[in-house]
């Protein structure tokens, strides 16, 4: 097994890795829409799946693959309203290339 360390990304002090690889495999920790330069991106769902998929992408480049070879994936939403432009987003920027599966929860945060 292999971590991925990216300089800048991630906290060090935690236990865990933005990714590992084993084997032909790559599992990647949770993303979320922060920027490069540190910041939460708050603007409207589309801008953050972006950066999330900029992030996951990061991660998956360090570990020589792309988005393009994605198999699987699991997207949490807080707001049912959000999966319409969320599906939008998603299919821009994963493209048609077979549809990883995927799982996507809804669920407001308390």
């Amino acid at each position: 097994m292999r971590r991925i360390i990216l300089p800048g990304v991630g906290d060090p002090n935690l236990p865990l890795s933005p990714g590992v690889v084993s084997g032909q495999f790559v599992f990647v920790s949770g993303q979320v829409p922060i920027d490069k330069d540190g910041k939460w991106v708050t603007g409207s769902i589309g801008e953050q799946v972006a950066c999330v998929l900029d992030n996951l992408e990061t991660v998956l480049n360090a570990a020589g693959t792309s988005l393009s070879r994605l198999c699987s994936i699991r997207a949490y939403l807080t707001h049912l309203d959000d999966f319409p432009a969320f599906n939008q987003a998603y299919r821009a920027r994963v493209g048609d290339h077979g549809f990883p599966a995927r799982t996507t929860l809804v669920a407001g945060l308390v």
